[in-house]
């Protein structure tokens, strides 16, 4: 399975095999405790799915098991605070979005243009 975590797509794997420390944290959590506890994540390091990707596929794969028709995140630092919105994207891009990445020219303005700015404009 595939999760958009601001600019960078992950392979979080199958639900059902989730390793039981991740379903026992999701199950006592909120969605908005976990999208907290990400946020913090990316308030320490903004590159934080790129830097530490063992750590942003624990985190999507969670945020996937308590919103399973959401299949990305978007956190955003500004002066009020930090700011999340989830989206439900097209398999068909963010398979594309995963070639992209893979060959080395996926860009944050790439994803910005052909994800969250077309989902925003939507919402």
């Amino acid at each position: 399975m595939l999760y958009l975590l601001n600019d960078t797509v992950l392979e979080v794997g199958s639900a059902m095999n989730t390793p039981s420390e991740i379903a026992n944290q999701v199950g006592a959590a909120s969605l908005d405790q976990l999208l907290g506890l990400v946020g913090q994540a990316f308030l320490r390091d903004p590159s934080f799915a790129r830097n530490s990707p063992i750590q942003a596929r624990k985190a999507a794969l969670m945020l996937l098991l308590k919103a399973p028709t959401q299949n990305g995140a978007l956190f955003i630092t500004g002066p009020t605070g930090l700011s999340a919105r989830l989206a439900s994207i097209d398999l068909i891009l963010l398979f594309e979005l995963k070639g992209l990445q893979d060959g080395g020219r996926l860009t944050s303005a790439e994803v910005n243009g052909r994800v969250w700015n077309a989902a925003f404009s939507q919402a």
